[in-house]
């Protein structure tokens, strides 16, 4: 009887838990995993039926250390700092 009741503890422990898994899994996990395997081609984007796996050279070029870098990389890391910069002050204002 105690071992009957402990199964039925777990098994509704685990329906509890799995209606979250499963939005977890449609909006998280499965976008997360279709973008990383995306990053192995190279996209032509006036003609989308038509990706070239590339292999890791994507990942390659990211981690490539270039000087100077890429325009688009150190744009995006001067506005991330001007943000986090701009964000800290106006939050330690209030």
């Amino acid at each position: 009887m105690r071992n009957k009741m402990k199964v039925m503890e777990n098994v509704s422990g685990y329906l509890f838990i799995l209606p979250s898994l499963i939005v977890m899994s449609v909006f998280v996990f499965w976008p997360v995993g279709y973008s990383f395997y995306l990053s192995f081609f190279n996209w032509d984007y006036a003609h989308l039926k038509s990706p070239q796996f590339i292999g890791l050279s994507n990942y390659a070029q990211l981690f490539e250390l270039t000087s100077p870098p890429p325009y688009s990389f150190l744009y995006a890391l001067l506005y991330d700092a001007f943000y986090v910069t701009l964000t800290v002050f106006i939050v330690f204002s209030i």
